[in-house]
């Protein structure tokens, strides 16, 4: 099963003080665990399935994408 990320690695070393040295794979573990319950939680399931949803099909656009850019991404 793969499990969609709403924010790459690349973009989560960007925002934070993670250096290299952390392996992705924990870290990347440690982005879906944190999405699944904490950013589900604030956003409620449907929007959460949604936003999903469409970065799976990579059709992401308007409003969704300024949130998630804006809103999600920094969270």
């Amino acid at each position: 099963m793969t499990t969609t990320l709403i924010i790459s690695e690349e973009k989560l070393r960007e925002f934070t003080d993670i250096n290299d040295n952390l392996d992705s794979k924990l870290l990347m573990n440690g982005v879906r665990e944190a999405q699944d319950i904490y950013l589900q939680r604030l956003t409620g399931t449907s929007l959460y399935e949604y936003i999903l949803d469409e970065i799976d099909a990579n059709t992401l656009s308007g409003d969704y994408k300024h949130l998630v850019d804006t809103f999600i991404q920094p969270f």
